[in-house]
This record gives structure tokens, sequence and C-alpha cells, in this order.
């Protein structure tokens, strides 16, 4: 009975992980790529708790590379539940994933803070 308690104990932090980030990536992987400002997060009235990210684009990477502003959805505010903790004037490299009517990003594609905005 010890040997299983010790066992479950240590698998117990894979377990309450809520990220599974298989197949997930970077750059490769993205659908869309770029540097862009943090203008406005707002949160998603779907039951979900997601958050729309308004994005002022400075550098494209990859994709749509003729628009300057974009909004990305992310599951959430924290890394616990595999979103990005977005904050307003805040510069990112975002490396997102098309899906149908949206854009995503979540803390599986690599996306992170690389600054904060100049005025």
């Amino acid at each position: 009975m010890r040997y299983v308690l010790v066992i479950l104990f240590c698998f117990s932090g894979l377990l309450a992980s809520a990220c599974d980030c298989i197949g997930a990536g970077g750059l490769d992987k993205a659908d869309v790529a770029f540097k862009g400002t943090v203008l406005r997060v707002r949160r998603i009235e779907n039951g979900g708790g997601s958050y729309v990210v308004h994005f002022r684009v400075q550098e494209w990477f990859k994709g749509r590379q003729y628009t300057r502003t974009l909004f990305i959805e992310t599951p959430c505010l924290s890394k616990v539940c595999c979103g990005i903790p977005f904050k307003r004037g805040e510069v990112y490299e975002v490396y997102a994933k098309n899906e149908p009517d949206r854009m995503v990003t979540s803390a599986c594609w690599k996306t992170k803070r690389v600054g904060t905005a100049t005025k």
C-alpha cells in the first residue's frame, strides 16, 4: 500500500496539469506569427472563460502580413490553464493557429512577452 501511495504522489503533478502540449509548437507549426503590442484584453462570455486579445502588429514573422491589428484568443490569463497572462501595453511574440472563425494561442505555442511598448 505504501508503494502505491508513493507512485500516486509522484504522478500527481502530471495528472493535475491542465495543458497537453503534444503536437504544439512555435514558428514551424503556427499559421500566424508576429511581434505586437497588446491594446486590449477582453473576456469572452462563452461560458468557458476564454479571452480575446487585441494586438497592434509591429513585425510579421508568418501569415497575414496585410493587417496592422489582430485579435487572438487564449483559453485564460494563466499558464495553469494553458493561457498567456497578456497585459495591456506589453509586447509579445505571438504564435497562433487558425481555428474556425478565430485564431488561438496558448502556453503550448511558445508565445512569450518580449518587453513593454514605448510611446
